[in-house]
């Protein structure tokens, strides 16, 4: 799929899930559970992040817009995984489902990127 297709779908796609995000973190406040709703606002947080890697995947030179998003939204779950391992390492509930949600979400729009390439 050509670039400026595949950033425009893919944006409006995330743009969709991002105000699902939205309703249920309102819904598990609105219930009382702050723990699920601060989960799914760092689900948020990582929907930005990747929206910002899209975006500066277009100003990059003409051909390259794809491999500089796909080396970004590979690398910068990275770090996570790292903490993620050190969480489990000290037992820390907390810190292993917040790097859970983390790295999920990121798996999540990652393959999606990859479907809309493969499009």
């Amino acid at each position: 799929m050509e670039w400026k297709a595949l950033e425009n779908d893919y944006l409006a796609w995330m743009q969709e899930e991002k105000k699902q995000v939205e309703k249920r973190m309102e819904v598990l406040r609105f219930q009382g559970c702050g723990d699920d709703a601060m989960l799914e606002k760092i689900r948020l947080n990582i929907y930005d992040a990747f929206e910002a890697v899209i975006r500066a995947g277009e100003k990059q030179k003409a051909g390259e817009e794809i491999a500089f998003c796909l080396s970004r939204l590979e690398g910068i779950p990275a770090m996570w995984e790292e903490k993620l391992k050190k969480a489990q390492l000290h037992e820390n509930a907390r810190e292993v489902a917040i790097e859970s949600v983390k790295l999920e979400t990121a798996r999540h729009l990652r393959e999606k990127f990859i479907e809309g390439m493969e499009a």
